[in-house]
């Protein structure tokens, strides 16, 4: 027993010196090397845990309410006052009318009297009438688009007076220069009584009643 211990003390003696030797010859010093039994130990590894930041902002919805102010557009009657609403007679010519519309609107016309017709402008936003109206009638000026606000309308008025007819006069009777008449009757005249005239035969040169019923 006692030879056996020897030879492991002289053993382990010669493996130190020889480890001693060869850790000298590497560079490696003795207090750098863990004890054996640190190879048996457990290994605790610290992990440092960082909670997850998510780096993209919270989107936020934002809804932006857009307010457009709108306001109407306006007909303008660009011609002489009054010229809107015409009273000619057959076979006479109206005076020009001028329409135009602001806001960026097209204008139109409609129901206008045969014999009348319309010049648009380059930009549809002005018209002109023309024209010898056959009939009378009621037009439409609309205007759509830019501002206009649905359809702006005005009206008009072309008045085409009737053909005049002189009718015939009843109750006359012949009679003598300075004498009184009898009754004189107008029927089946067409238009206005604007004066009563009489002449003497020859009845080439008339004159003006200044009174008449």
């Amino acid at each position: 027993m006692g030879k056996q211990l020897l030879k492991a003390i002289l053993f382990t003696g010669l493996i130190f010196i020889s480890w001693n030797f060869y850790a000298q010859t590497k560079g490696i010093k003795l207090s750098d090397l863990k004890p054996i039994s640190a190879f048996f130990e457990a290994t605790t590894v610290e992990e440092e845990i960082v909670p997850e930041i998510n780096s993209t902002p919270k989107e936020i919805r934002k809804e932006v309410l857009k307010v457009e102010e709108t306001f109407a557009c306006n007909i303008t009657l660009d011609s002489d006052s009054g010229t809107d609403n015409q009273t000619v007679c057959p076979g006479g010519t109206i005076d020009q009318i001028d329409y135009s519309v602001d806001g960026g609107g097209t204008i139109a016309v409609s129901n206008l009297p045969n014999g009348l017709f319309v010049i648009p402008s380059f930009d549809g936003d002005a018209i002109t009438i023309i024209g010898i109206p056959t009939e009378s009638g009621i037009y439409t000026i609309s205007a759509t688009g830019g501002t206009c606000v649905g359809t702006e309308e005005v009206t008009g008025t072309i008045t085409v007076d009737p053909t005049t007819e002189g009718g015939s006069v009843s109750g006359g009777t012949i009679i003598c220069e300075g004498s009184t008449s009898a009754q004189l009757t107008l029927a089946g005249h067409v238009g206005d009584v604007v004066r009563w005239q009489s002449a003497v035969s020859p009845f080439s040169s008339w004159t003006d009643i200044a009174k008449y019923l």
